[in-house]
């Protein structure tokens, strides 16, 4: 049986000087579980990626972060089982999660990154998750675009 997670990715901002300062790790698992050093990792990465200085006040940083329109932050949705952890790739983010639970409910494509390709398959009443692209769909748009610059 698999299991779905939350996960956020490169944390590797400054940390907040008024926050406990915590080990950066490249991969944290997000859930009921998740301890006070994996909530410094994502403000500190939810800071980060939106471009908002923590070298200020506490109530400064907050008050800029809700009047953003629109947040994101580098991570997604992890499938694993108990052999292999299919992570999120480059230029996916934990914003976009209800759009991979919506494309798995209806089993459509959906965006989960790239270098690697993870895709997913549907196989009746199942989904199948591949690390790299099982279609070839990536590697077929990279040969057009190829010959069309030749």
């Amino acid at each position: 049986m698999g299991k779905v997670s939350a996960v956020i990715k490169d944390s590797y901002f400054k940390q907040p000087s008024w926050l406990s300062n915590v080990e950066y790790r490249e991969t944290n698992y997000l859930s009921r579980s998740s301890t006070s050093e994996d909530a410094v990792l994502f403000f500190t990465l939810l800071c980060g990626y939106n471009n908002i200085d923590v070298d200020r006040e506490p109530t400064e940083v907050l008050n800029e972060l809700i009047t953003i329109d629109e947040v994101a932050i580098s991570g997604g949705i992890a499938f694993e089982d108990e052999e292999e952890a299919i992570l999120p790739s480059c230029c996916c983010g934990l914003e976009n999660w209800r759009e991979v639970l919506e494309a798995v409910l209806s089993k459509k494509d959906v965006w989960l990154g790239h270098d690697p390709f993870p895709t997913l398959e549907y196989i009746n009443d199942s989904v199948r998750v591949w690390s790299d692209d099982y279609s070839g769909t990536m590697r077929k748009d990279l040969s057009q675009q190829e010959s069309e610059m030749t």
